[in-house]
Protein backbone atom coordinates (compact mmCIF):
# COMPACT_ATOMS: atom_id res chain seq x y z
CA UNK A 1 0.00 0.00 0.00
CA UNK A 2 1.02 3.74 -0.97
CA UNK A 3 4.42 1.70 -1.87
CA UNK A 4 5.49 4.65 -4.00
CA UNK A 5 5.20 7.15 -1.78
CA UNK A 6 7.21 5.38 1.54
CA UNK A 7 10.35 4.12 -0.87
CA UNK A 8 10.24 7.77 -2.19
CA UNK A 9 10.03 9.01 1.37
CA UNK A 10 12.84 6.55 2.65
CA UNK A 11 14.89 6.89 -0.33
CA UNK A 12 14.73 10.96 0.32
CA UNK A 13 18.02 12.88 1.43
CA UNK A 14 16.21 14.27 4.15
CA UNK A 15 15.45 10.78 6.07
CA UNK A 16 18.96 9.24 4.72
CA UNK A 17 20.92 12.13 6.37
CA UNK A 18 18.63 12.19 9.67
CA UNK A 19 19.35 8.28 9.86
CA UNK A 20 23.15 8.67 9.30
CA UNK A 21 23.52 11.55 11.73
CA UNK A 22 21.89 9.29 14.51
CA UNK A 23 23.85 6.01 13.61
CA UNK A 24 27.17 8.09 13.78
CA UNK A 25 25.55 9.70 16.94
CA UNK A 26 25.15 5.74 18.28
CA UNK A 27 28.72 4.90 17.28
CA UNK A 28 29.89 7.40 19.07
CA UNK A 29 29.70 10.26 16.66
CA UNK A 30 29.00 13.54 17.38
CA UNK A 31 25.66 14.61 19.04
CA UNK A 32 22.65 14.80 16.51
CA UNK A 33 20.21 17.70 16.63
CA UNK A 34 17.05 15.56 15.53
CA UNK A 35 13.19 16.50 16.55
CA UNK A 36 10.80 14.16 17.65
CA UNK A 37 9.19 13.18 14.43
CA UNK A 38 12.50 12.15 12.82
CA UNK A 39 13.37 10.39 15.29
CA UNK A 40 10.47 8.42 15.38
CA UNK A 41 10.57 7.88 11.65
CA UNK A 42 14.11 6.49 12.40
CA UNK A 43 12.65 4.04 14.70
CA UNK A 44 9.36 3.09 12.42
CA UNK A 45 12.08 2.58 9.93
CA UNK A 46 13.96 0.00 11.76
CA UNK A 47 10.84 -1.82 12.96
CA UNK A 48 8.85 -2.01 9.69
CA UNK A 49 11.65 -2.15 7.18
CA UNK A 50 14.67 -3.71 9.25
CA UNK A 51 12.25 -5.69 11.32
CA UNK A 52 14.85 -4.55 14.42
CA UNK A 53 12.21 -4.15 17.43
CA UNK A 54 15.56 -4.01 19.50
CA UNK A 55 17.03 -0.64 17.74
CA UNK A 56 13.26 0.72 17.18
CA UNK A 57 12.67 0.40 20.93
CA UNK A 58 16.41 1.69 22.11
CA UNK A 59 15.63 5.45 19.42
CA UNK A 60 11.84 5.88 20.73
CA UNK A 61 13.03 5.56 23.87
CA UNK A 62 15.97 8.08 23.29
CA UNK A 63 12.99 10.29 21.70
CA UNK A 64 11.07 10.44 24.55
CA UNK A 65 14.41 10.93 27.10
CA UNK A 66 14.71 13.54 24.87
CA UNK A 67 10.74 15.34 24.09
CA UNK A 68 8.89 13.42 27.03
CA UNK A 69 5.67 14.74 25.81
CA UNK A 70 5.98 14.51 22.32
CA UNK A 71 3.33 13.03 20.41
CA UNK A 72 4.33 10.63 17.50
CA UNK A 73 7.36 9.02 19.97
CA UNK A 74 4.18 8.15 22.40
CA UNK A 75 2.28 7.29 19.63
CA UNK A 76 5.35 4.33 19.01
CA UNK A 77 5.41 3.72 22.37
CA UNK A 78 1.17 2.72 22.38
CA UNK A 79 1.31 1.07 18.92
CA UNK A 80 3.84 -1.87 20.27
CA UNK A 81 1.61 -2.49 23.04
CA UNK A 82 -1.21 -2.70 19.88
CA UNK A 83 1.25 -5.38 18.08
CA UNK A 84 1.65 -7.26 20.73
CA UNK A 85 -2.59 -6.97 21.38
CA UNK A 86 -2.42 -5.61 24.72
CA UNK A 87 -5.39 -3.18 24.17
CA UNK A 88 -5.84 -2.06 27.01
CA UNK A 89 -2.40 -0.96 27.79
CA UNK A 90 -2.40 0.80 24.16
CA UNK A 91 -5.79 2.25 25.03
CA UNK A 92 -4.32 4.00 28.41
CA UNK A 93 -1.07 4.74 26.64
CA UNK A 94 -3.17 6.46 23.75
CA UNK A 95 -5.56 8.19 26.36
CA UNK A 96 -2.85 9.69 28.46
CA UNK A 97 -1.49 11.65 25.14
CA UNK A 98 -1.44 15.17 26.12
CA UNK A 99 -2.31 16.18 22.30
CA UNK A 100 -5.87 14.28 22.00
CA UNK A 101 -6.58 16.54 18.63
CA UNK A 102 -3.89 14.88 17.02
CA UNK A 103 -4.76 13.32 14.01
CA UNK A 104 -2.48 10.24 14.76
CA UNK A 105 -4.06 10.06 18.26
CA UNK A 106 -7.51 9.97 16.62
CA UNK A 107 -6.40 6.95 13.85
CA UNK A 108 -5.01 5.15 16.90
CA UNK A 109 -7.98 5.20 18.50
CA UNK A 110 -9.72 3.82 15.62
CA UNK A 111 -7.28 1.77 14.78
CA UNK A 112 -7.76 0.14 18.35
CA UNK A 113 -11.75 -0.38 17.03
CA UNK A 114 -10.85 -2.26 14.35
CA UNK A 115 -8.64 -4.64 16.15
CA UNK A 116 -11.30 -5.13 19.05
CA UNK A 117 -13.75 -6.14 15.87
CA UNK A 118 -15.50 -2.66 16.18
CA UNK A 119 -15.24 -1.73 12.37
CA UNK A 120 -18.44 0.12 11.99
CA UNK A 121 -17.90 1.77 15.00
CA UNK A 122 -14.63 2.87 14.06
CA UNK A 123 -15.83 4.12 10.58
CA UNK A 124 -18.01 6.51 12.13
CA UNK A 125 -15.88 7.76 14.97
CA UNK A 126 -13.22 8.89 11.48
CA UNK A 127 -16.17 10.14 10.08
CA UNK A 128 -17.44 12.11 12.54
CA UNK A 129 -13.40 13.21 13.48
CA UNK A 130 -13.45 13.98 9.59
CA UNK A 131 -16.50 16.70 9.99
CA UNK A 132 -13.84 18.72 11.97
CA UNK A 133 -10.74 19.02 9.65
CA UNK A 134 -10.70 22.00 7.82
CA UNK A 135 -7.06 21.68 6.24
CA UNK A 136 -6.14 18.74 4.59
CA UNK A 137 -9.68 16.85 4.67
CA UNK A 138 -9.17 14.59 1.57
CA UNK A 139 -5.81 13.58 3.42
CA UNK A 140 -7.31 12.51 6.93
CA UNK A 141 -9.75 10.52 4.89
CA UNK A 142 -7.20 8.89 2.55
CA UNK A 143 -5.44 8.00 5.57
CA UNK A 144 -8.24 6.80 7.18
CA UNK A 145 -9.73 4.26 4.42
CA UNK A 146 -6.02 2.77 4.46
CA UNK A 147 -6.51 2.13 8.16
CA UNK A 148 -9.29 -0.22 6.87
CA UNK A 149 -6.80 -1.62 4.50
CA UNK A 150 -4.05 -2.62 6.55
CA UNK A 151 -6.26 -5.19 8.14
CA UNK A 152 -8.16 -6.03 5.17
CA UNK A 153 -11.47 -3.90 6.29
CA UNK A 154 -12.04 -3.95 2.65
CA UNK A 155 -15.48 -3.12 2.58
CA UNK A 156 -15.08 -0.34 5.15
CA UNK A 157 -12.32 1.04 2.88
CA UNK A 158 -14.35 1.16 -0.07
CA UNK A 159 -17.07 2.78 2.05
CA UNK A 160 -14.43 5.79 3.21
CA UNK A 161 -13.08 5.93 -0.37
CA UNK A 162 -16.50 7.24 -1.11
CA UNK A 163 -16.81 9.65 1.08
CA UNK A 164 -13.61 10.68 -0.33
CA UNK A 165 -14.89 10.53 -3.75
CA UNK A 166 -17.60 13.00 -3.19
CA UNK A 167 -15.20 16.26 -2.00
CA UNK A 168 -12.24 15.09 -4.44
CA UNK A 169 -12.89 13.39 -7.41
CA UNK A 170 -10.13 13.49 -9.69
CA UNK A 171 -7.58 13.55 -7.34
CA UNK A 172 -4.63 11.04 -7.84
CA UNK A 173 -5.16 9.71 -4.35
CA UNK A 174 -8.43 9.05 -4.66
CA UNK A 175 -8.41 6.89 -7.56
CA UNK A 176 -5.61 5.08 -5.85
CA UNK A 177 -7.58 4.24 -2.49
CA UNK A 178 -10.45 3.32 -4.67
CA UNK A 179 -8.46 1.36 -7.09
CA UNK A 180 -7.06 -0.41 -4.10
CA UNK A 181 -10.52 -1.37 -2.13
CA UNK A 182 -11.95 -2.34 -5.08
CA UNK A 183 -9.23 -4.70 -5.74
CA UNK A 184 -9.77 -6.02 -1.80
CA UNK A 185 -13.51 -6.88 -2.89
CA UNK A 186 -12.33 -8.64 -6.33
CA UNK A 187 -13.98 -5.58 -8.34
CA UNK A 188 -11.15 -6.01 -11.26
CA UNK A 189 -13.27 -4.02 -13.80
CA UNK A 190 -14.11 -0.92 -11.56
CA UNK A 191 -10.33 -1.32 -9.93
CA UNK A 192 -9.01 -0.86 -13.65
CA UNK A 193 -10.95 2.13 -14.37
CA UNK A 194 -9.01 4.18 -11.68
CA UNK A 195 -5.97 2.36 -11.82
CA UNK A 196 -5.84 3.38 -16.22
CA UNK A 197 -6.78 7.24 -14.48
CA UNK A 198 -3.66 6.42 -12.04
CA UNK A 199 -1.54 5.48 -15.21
CA UNK A 200 -2.03 8.16 -17.58
CA UNK A 201 -0.75 10.48 -14.23
CA UNK A 202 1.85 8.40 -13.71
CA UNK A 203 3.08 5.60 -16.02
CA UNK A 204 6.17 5.00 -13.92
CA UNK A 205 4.82 3.74 -10.79
CA UNK A 206 5.66 0.03 -10.48
CA UNK A 207 2.95 -0.48 -7.96
CA UNK A 208 0.10 0.79 -10.16
CA UNK A 209 1.38 -1.56 -13.14
CA UNK A 210 1.70 -4.66 -10.77
CA UNK A 211 -2.14 -3.85 -9.50
CA UNK A 212 -3.02 -3.90 -12.96
CA UNK A 213 -1.30 -7.15 -13.46
CA UNK A 214 -3.18 -8.01 -10.30
CA UNK A 215 -6.69 -6.93 -11.75
CA UNK A 216 -5.87 -8.61 -15.53
CA UNK A 217 -5.25 -12.25 -14.00
CA UNK A 218 -8.70 -11.46 -11.76
CA UNK A 219 -10.30 -11.43 -14.53
CA UNK A 220 -9.39 -13.75 -16.32
CA UNK A 221 -6.70 -11.71 -19.00
CA UNK A 222 -3.58 -13.75 -18.37
CA UNK A 223 -1.72 -11.95 -21.39
CA UNK A 224 -2.55 -8.36 -20.49
CA UNK A 225 -1.55 -9.65 -16.69
CA UNK A 226 1.35 -10.73 -18.31
CA UNK A 227 2.03 -7.36 -20.67
CA UNK A 228 1.12 -5.25 -17.06
CA UNK A 229 3.48 -6.84 -15.15
CA UNK A 230 6.42 -6.66 -17.99
CA UNK A 231 5.64 -2.35 -17.98
CA UNK A 232 6.42 -2.77 -13.98
CA UNK A 233 9.55 -5.05 -14.82
CA UNK A 234 10.96 -2.28 -17.39
CA UNK A 235 10.49 0.30 -14.98
CA UNK A 236 12.47 -2.30 -12.37
CA UNK A 237 13.43 -5.27 -13.29
CA UNK A 238 14.30 -6.33 -9.96
CA UNK A 239 10.85 -5.45 -8.54
CA UNK A 240 9.82 -8.79 -6.60
CA UNK A 241 5.95 -8.50 -6.81
CA UNK A 242 5.76 -7.83 -10.93
CA UNK A 243 7.81 -10.63 -11.62
CA UNK A 244 5.49 -12.89 -8.97
CA UNK A 245 2.48 -11.76 -10.71
CA UNK A 246 3.76 -12.86 -14.03
CA UNK A 247 4.61 -16.14 -12.36
CA UNK A 248 0.84 -16.07 -11.15
CA UNK A 249 -0.18 -15.53 -14.78
CA UNK A 250 1.80 -18.07 -16.24
CA UNK A 251 0.39 -20.05 -14.14
CA UNK A 252 -2.82 -20.27 -15.09
CA UNK A 253 -1.74 -20.73 -18.56
CA UNK A 254 -0.12 -23.62 -17.34
CA UNK A 255 3.18 -22.63 -18.61
CA UNK A 256 4.71 -24.26 -14.91
CA UNK A 257 8.10 -24.34 -16.06
CA UNK A 258 7.94 -20.42 -17.57
CA UNK A 259 6.05 -19.82 -14.02
CA UNK A 260 9.08 -21.44 -12.16
CA UNK A 261 11.64 -19.76 -13.85
CA UNK A 262 9.78 -16.22 -12.52
CA UNK A 263 9.39 -17.31 -8.84
CA UNK A 264 12.84 -18.50 -8.80
CA UNK A 265 13.90 -15.13 -10.04
CA UNK A 266 11.34 -13.85 -6.70
CA UNK A 267 13.36 -16.05 -4.21
CA UNK A 268 16.78 -14.19 -5.76
CA UNK A 269 15.46 -10.95 -3.81
CA UNK A 270 13.18 -12.04 -1.28
CA UNK A 271 14.81 -15.38 -0.16
CA UNK A 272 12.65 -15.73 1.83
CA UNK A 273 9.04 -15.81 0.87
CA UNK A 274 7.01 -18.46 1.67
CA UNK A 275 3.94 -17.27 -0.17
CA UNK A 276 6.47 -17.75 -3.71
CA UNK A 277 7.31 -21.04 -2.43
CA UNK A 278 3.78 -22.43 -1.91
CA UNK A 279 3.34 -21.29 -5.43
CA UNK A 280 6.52 -23.02 -6.35
CA UNK A 281 4.78 -26.26 -4.67
CA UNK A 282 1.80 -25.90 -6.82
CA UNK A 283 3.93 -25.94 -10.02
CA UNK A 284 5.35 -28.95 -9.46
CA UNK A 285 2.26 -30.67 -7.73
CA UNK A 286 0.64 -29.77 -11.35
CA UNK A 287 3.60 -31.12 -13.32
CA UNK A 288 3.48 -34.53 -11.13
CA UNK A 289 6.86 -33.54 -9.61
CA UNK A 290 5.52 -35.09 -5.78
CA UNK A 291 9.02 -35.27 -4.52
CA UNK A 292 9.86 -31.31 -5.43
CA UNK A 293 6.40 -30.20 -4.72
CA UNK A 294 6.74 -31.31 -1.10
CA UNK A 295 10.18 -30.23 -0.64
CA UNK A 296 8.66 -26.54 -1.25
CA UNK A 297 6.00 -26.62 0.41
CA UNK A 298 7.67 -28.03 3.47
CA UNK A 299 10.24 -25.32 2.97
CA UNK A 300 7.32 -22.46 3.01
CA UNK A 301 6.11 -23.81 5.72
CA UNK A 302 9.38 -23.23 7.40
CA UNK A 303 9.54 -20.26 6.46
CA UNK A 304 6.08 -18.71 7.78
CA UNK A 305 6.28 -20.57 11.21
CA UNK A 306 2.98 -20.63 11.21
CA UNK A 307 2.09 -17.13 10.90
CA UNK A 308 2.39 -15.97 7.31
CA UNK A 309 -0.52 -13.61 6.19
CA UNK A 310 -0.73 -16.27 3.64
CA UNK A 311 -0.66 -19.01 6.36
CA UNK A 312 -3.89 -20.42 5.32
CA UNK A 313 -3.22 -20.34 1.55
CA UNK A 314 0.02 -22.67 2.64
CA UNK A 315 -1.92 -25.03 4.37
CA UNK A 316 -4.38 -25.80 1.68
CA UNK A 317 -1.46 -26.33 -0.53
CA UNK A 318 -0.04 -28.54 1.78
CA UNK A 319 -2.82 -30.69 2.32
CA UNK A 320 -2.98 -30.82 -1.83
CA UNK A 321 0.42 -31.87 -1.94
CA UNK A 322 -0.30 -34.59 0.93
CA UNK A 323 -3.52 -35.68 -1.04
CA UNK A 324 -1.53 -36.14 -4.11
CA UNK A 325 0.94 -38.29 -2.03
CA UNK A 326 -1.95 -40.36 -0.89
CA UNK A 327 -0.96 -39.50 2.66
CA UNK A 328 -4.75 -38.54 3.55
CA UNK A 329 -4.75 -37.94 7.07
CA UNK A 330 -2.03 -35.61 7.06
CA UNK A 331 -4.25 -33.79 3.93
CA UNK A 332 -7.10 -33.87 6.10
CA UNK A 333 -4.98 -32.59 9.19
CA UNK A 334 -3.90 -29.29 6.95
CA UNK A 335 -7.61 -28.70 5.57
CA UNK A 336 -8.41 -28.14 9.17
CA UNK A 337 -5.62 -26.10 9.85
CA UNK A 338 -6.63 -24.20 6.61
CA UNK A 339 -10.20 -23.65 8.53
CA UNK A 340 -9.15 -23.53 11.74
CA UNK A 341 -7.68 -20.12 10.37
CA UNK A 342 -11.16 -18.50 9.39
CA UNK A 343 -12.11 -15.53 7.06
CA UNK A 344 -13.50 -15.48 3.68
CA UNK A 345 -12.79 -18.48 1.85
CA UNK A 346 -14.00 -19.91 -1.25
CA UNK A 347 -13.06 -23.41 -0.29
CA UNK A 348 -15.65 -25.58 1.33
CA UNK A 349 -13.49 -27.40 3.24
CA UNK A 350 -16.39 -29.90 4.15
CA UNK A 351 -16.32 -30.78 0.58
CA UNK A 352 -11.99 -31.37 0.41
CA UNK A 353 -12.33 -33.57 3.59
CA UNK A 354 -14.99 -35.71 1.96
CA UNK A 355 -13.15 -36.16 -1.30
CA UNK A 356 -10.24 -37.20 0.51
CA UNK A 357 -11.63 -39.44 2.91
CA UNK A 358 -13.60 -40.88 -0.45
CA UNK A 359 -10.20 -41.33 -2.26
CA UNK A 360 -8.65 -42.90 0.99
CA UNK A 361 -11.44 -45.33 1.38
CA UNK A 362 -10.81 -46.12 -2.89
CA UNK A 363 -6.93 -46.79 -2.24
Amino acid sequence: MRTCDDQDYLNSPEFRDALQQYEDMMAGGPSAFLDAEELTDIAEYYLIHLEDQERARECNEYALSLYPGATAPLIFQARQHLLDNDLDTCQQLCDAIPEQEDREVKFLNAEIMVRRKQQKQAFTYLLECSKAIEEDHDFFLFDAAYIFMDYNEYKMAYAMAEELLKIAPDWYRTWQIMADSLLGLAAFDQALEYINKMLDIDPFCTETWDWASEAYSGTGKYEQAIEAADYALAVNPEEARALQLKGHANLHLEAYEQALKLYGQVLDITPNDETTMAFIAYCHLCMGQLDKALQAIEEAEKLSGGKSPEQQMIYEQHANVMAALERYDEAIDFINKAEAIGGCTNNDYDAIRQDFMRRKDEE
